[in-house]
């Protein structure tokens, strides 16, 4: 069972997160499981208000999580949606931004 997340920092990745979702009112995000590789396509699709819920319950089960706030590469002043990326200790780090893509902001757990 992997160590408990410290609660300071937990609670700073979520509030970076929720911040992100007050700025942009109805973004949903796109989640990506690692499964022993990262895919192409997302694995599910969380409306703005499920994606702190979900973060916390992965986050209390031990799961590494990137957010980034991903604008288009010709609208790079406008989120356009969310990818959430979770993983278990030992996966590879989540891939860079597609191509067209930018990150405008994000944040990663801690270990």
């Amino acid at each position: 069972m992997p160590p408990p997340a410290d609660p300071a920092r937990t609670d700073a990745f979520l509030a970076a997160v929720a911040a992100e979702i007050r700025r942009n009112r109805g973004v949903e995000a796109l989640v990506f499981w690692h499964a022993g590789v990262w895919p192409d396509d997302p694995d599910e699709v969380l409306d703005a208000e499920e994606v702190v819920f979900w973060a916390e319950g992965l986050i209390e089960e031990g799961f590494h999580l990137e957010w980034r706030a991903v604008a288009l590469a010709d609208a790079p002043d406008r989120t356009d949606h969310l990818r959430l990326y979770a993983w278990e200790g030992g996966a590879a780090p989540p891939p860079a931004c597609p191509p067209g893509w930018r990150q405008r902001a994000g944040g990663r757990t801690p270990g």
